[in-house]
């Protein structure tokens, strides 16, 4: 029976040894992809501010007018679009419009509107723009809100 307990013993404690360096290999492993990913972020972030350093330098407005003045045909306007007002023209005469003789039935739902802010009133309106009075059993109108059967 002692035989059992010990070969049981040196079988687990053969088994946590395999384990132990098994564990300690992969977290060796995973630090070293840890300190590669770093480097990788490092170099990549140098080459960002090289980047960033080189944009800087192209963007220059000075460069870029150059660049615009050889590629593009574009005409200044500076000094130009200052004026005094003398140098306007003359106000063009008010337009005679008629209005318009027919309003249809639709169209007076804005000036209901109209007519009820400058008045202070409420006015209800059914979904075709008419008056459709206040209802004395549902308050809240149901003309406004579309719910009238």
């Amino acid at each position: 029976m002692a035989r059992f307990f010990t070969l049981v013993w040196v079988v687990l404690l053969v088994g946590l040894t395999v384990g132990l360096f098994k564990i300690k290999y992969s977290v060796q492993q995973i630090e070293s992809d840890i300190k590669q990913a770093n480097q990788r972020i490092a170099m990549l972030q140098d080459e960002y501010e090289v980047l960033e350093a080189e944009w800087q330098h192209q963007n220059r407005p000075e460069r870029l007018e150059r660049l615009a003045k050889a590629y593009l045909d574009i005409k200044s306007d500076r000094g130009t679009l200052v004026t005094s007002l003398r140098g306007l023209p003359e106000r063009p005469a008010a337009l005679d419009i008629e209005p318009a003789t027919q309003v249809p039935a639709i169209a007076t739902a804005p000036q209901k509107l109209v007519e009820q802010f400058q008045s202070r009133t409420p006015v209800l309106l059914d979904q075709y723009g008419q008056d459709g009075g206040a209802s004395k059993t549902d308050p809240l109108g149901s003309f406004i809100l579309g719910l009238e059967d």
